[in-house]
């Protein structure tokens, strides 16, 4: 199936086996196509189908019976009444990167090593006064394709190739869009940024990195 037509409302079905009891279907609905965890580099689905031991990590279906996610975890603060799954697109991609990469042990990713916030408008407007876009980068990890690059903390990313992204709306879905772009980066490409530094613009060629270069850091905790 395509996770790309979803819509809020559309029937969802997860089909388990909880403790081999035999296989057994819950349903509910689609309530975000583009919701966001801390943890997770891309946007999730959004769901209030049931999660329990025996469905999670299993399909999760649309009524055509066609596979649209996967089915993740439930948000342990709202009593099963949310839950995620990834997206089947976004699940697709990561199979075939891991079946093209399987002498490097697993998916390879993207890797620009630095770690970002993005800006809400009073922080905007203190450190980018008139901007209506821009990431806060917060540190650059020692010899990094960012630091190879020029990137420095506390330069504010304005642009990637000539596309202004995050549009600064909401932190954690913003925050997603451009942790995905990075993530879905091609090792050994040329990114073109544009970042503010001092008031004044300034244009940087980055080469992305990959996670599979002996680093420790992994795509959660540095990018």
């Amino acid at each position: 199936g395509d996770s790309n037509k979803l819509r809020e409302g559309d029937k969802a079905i997860a089909i388990g086996n909880t403790k081999n009891r035999g296989l057994f279907a819950v349903e509910g609905k689609i309530k975000s196509t583009n919701d966001g965890m801390e943890d997770y580099v891309y946007p999730l689905l959004r769901t209030d189908v049931p999660i329990t031991n025996g469905n999670s990590g299993g399909p999760l279906f649309n009524t055509n019976g066609e596979v649209v996610g996967v089915v993740d975890r439930q948000d342990p603060e709202a009593q099963g009444m949310i839950t995620f799954s990834i997206p089947w697109e976004r699940a697709r991609l990561s199979i075939e990167n891991m079946l093209a990469n399987q002498k490097s042990g697993g998916v390879v990713v993207g890797y620009w090593g630095f770690n970002f916030l993005v800006l809400g408008p009073r922080e905007r407007e203190a450190v980018a006064p008139g901007r209506t876009v821009g990431v806060w980068v917060e540190s650059v990890a020692h010899g990094s394709p960012a630091e190879i690059a020029g990137i420095k903390p506390g330069d504010i990313l304005l642009s990637v190739n000539g596309h202004e992204n995050p549009v600064a709306i909401d932190r954690e879905i913003d925050k997603h869009k451009l942790s995905t772009l990075i993530y879905d980066s091609k090792f050994g490409d040329t990114i073109q940024l544009t970042v503010l530094r001092g008031g004044l613009e300034k244009s940087i060629k980055l080469k992305v990195g990959s996670t599979f270069e002996g680093r420790p850091e992994t795509y959660h905790t540095s990018y």
